[in-house]
């Protein structure tokens, strides 16, 4: 892992609101109950019976920050979910986290019982401790990447890539159907930082460029993509005020969209880049953003998240 400076030190507008962006403030909540939806499709209540059934041995599931390198948040929870579909489909056990983890929040977090259960209460199953046996279970290297592992057949040297995205999709709607009160309060936070008054606009476009370290793995869309994309909206919907709601963690994607885009665009920022681009500057090694959750003890998880 790439050393980082003891302590990174944001920058003084973000000291300035201090006061402001470590409490919850009064305003709008979100207008969806994250902390107990309903199920809605069969894989997803598949997922949520095998997690909740206490007679399989549960197994201590290790994130990935072995010889210095970890992952993204994003593929952290996607390994994860496959953990959890190969115990369904061919191991027999429940994968629970551990908390010796890249973006658990160890201040937010503290007491929490897995690295998960901060985030995500219900996800893991509620077996009492006692009860539980707990055993020692390794995976094959493959089981990390979904599309390598599940039961349908490849057809004609290809994966069923519909197939797949069900599984994806389930795996996800499960996990996220117990959204933590954690969570929740600093998603509005969030929401009262980025809109005034938390005040959505009617007609909101949501827009994520993943750029930063991605250059290392693929030739990254220019932002005239996005932005001509955006104005295919705007052409179909007949919008006639554009509001752009704009998520990345990269500096450069944000000062590129501000220059190209039209003058009259009304361009909010992601909280989450808010708060993390004091830390990471105009750094885009590969997997910089897991060293830097290390270093602010693992904060970005929950800001990533909420976000």
């Amino acid at each position: 892992r790439k050393k980082l400076p003891t302590k990174l030190q944001p920058t003084d507008a973000t000291k300035a609101n201090k006061n402001n962006n470590n409490k919850l403030l009064v305003g709008k909540k979100l207008r969806v109950d994250w902390s107990n939806l309903e199920l809605k499709t069969d894989l997803a209540k598949d997922v949520y019976r095998h997690m909740h059934n206490c007679s399989l041995p549960a197994y201590k599931r290790p994130w990935r920050i072995k010889n210095g390198f970890g992952m993204g948040l994003g593929s952290e929870l996607h390994v994860y979910m496959t953990h959890i579909w190969y115990s369904m489909t061919k191991g027999g056990v429940r994968p629970i986290s551990v908390k010796e983890w890249d973006w658990y929040d160890q201040r937010g977090c503290e007491g929490s019982k897995t690295g998960l259960s901060c985030y995500f209460t219900d996800i893991e199953g509620s077996c009492a401790a006692e009860k539980e046996k707990v055993i020692e279970w390794e995976t094959p290297r493959k089981v990390n990447c979904l599309k390598f592992e599940r039961p349908w057949k490849y057809q004609s040297g290809k994966p069923d890539i519909e197939e797949l995205r069900l599984v994806r999709l389930a795996l996800t709607e499960a996990m996220f159907a117990s959204v933590s009160p954690l969570v929740i309060q600093e998603a509005e936070r969030q929401l009262n930082l980025v809109f005034p008054n938390g005040a959505v606009p009617k007609d909101l476009i949501a827009m994520h460029i993943r750029w930063g370290d991605k250059l290392h793995e693929m030739e990254l869309l220019g932002v005239e993509d996005y932005i001509n994309t955006a104005q295919q909206m705007v052409e179909q919907h007949n919008l006639t005020s554009v509001d752009i709601l704009l998520c990345t963690e990269d500096p450069a994607a944000v000062a590129a969209f501000k220059d190209q885009a039209p003058s009259d665009w009304n361009i909010y920022l992601d909280q989450f880049y808010v708060e993390y681009a004091p830390y990471r500057g105009n750094n885009s090694d590969y997997n910089v953003a897991s060293n830097i959750s290390v270093s602010l003890e693992g904060r970005a998880g929950l800001w990533a998240l909420a976000s």
